[in-house]
């Protein structure tokens, strides 16, 4: 307490003392107490940055952040039958999804944070790209040019 301003330090309740001194023709004031309960800060995760997709047998790096409180963020899967977590590295060894979790404790005047989570879509071959009807014709078109191309030269 500094003059009317309180600072808060920390959390837990602050326990305050109001005391007024007699001055002239008036008494002094009887005491007031009060108190003010403080509580933790808040504490958030941002969503979880991984990719979308991964191949069987592939290790991914995830990452977030937490509140600066110093306590770390901490992955985890709810799918040890898709992937395993180790640090910040996912590793997938069967196809499915794989579900990584973070989570922050508690640390110095921050509550623990909300965990949040992500599904990684793990694959056990490549996607290959399809082509539609406009690329189909495009590369038709092209094949032929070739094709053209190739007789010409050896006329």
């Amino acid at each position: 307490v500094s003059g009317t301003t309180v600072s808060l330090v920390g959390i837990g309740t602050c326990n305050l003392t109001a005391d007024q001194a007699a001055a002239g023709n008036y008494a002094a004031a009887t005491q007031v107490t009060g108190s003010i309960a403080i509580g933790a800060i808040a504490s958030v995760i941002s969503p979880i940055s991984a990719p979308s997709s991964a191949m069987v047998g592939a290790s991914v790096i995830v990452s977030a952040t937490g509140a600066p409180s110093g306590a770390p963020i901490v992955f985890s899967t709810t799918t040890p039958s898709v992937c395993s977590v180790s640090g910040s590295v996912v590793t997938i060894f069967a196809p499915g999804s794989c579900m990584v979790i973070a989570n922050q404790a508690a640390a110095g005047n921050y509550a623990a944070a909300t965990s949040v989570s992500v599904t990684i879509s793990a694959e056990s071959v490549a996607k290959v790209p399809t082509l539609g009807l406009a690329g189909l014709l495009a590369l038709s078109c092209l094949l032929a040019v070739a094709g053209l191309a190739t007789r010409q030269r050896r006329a």
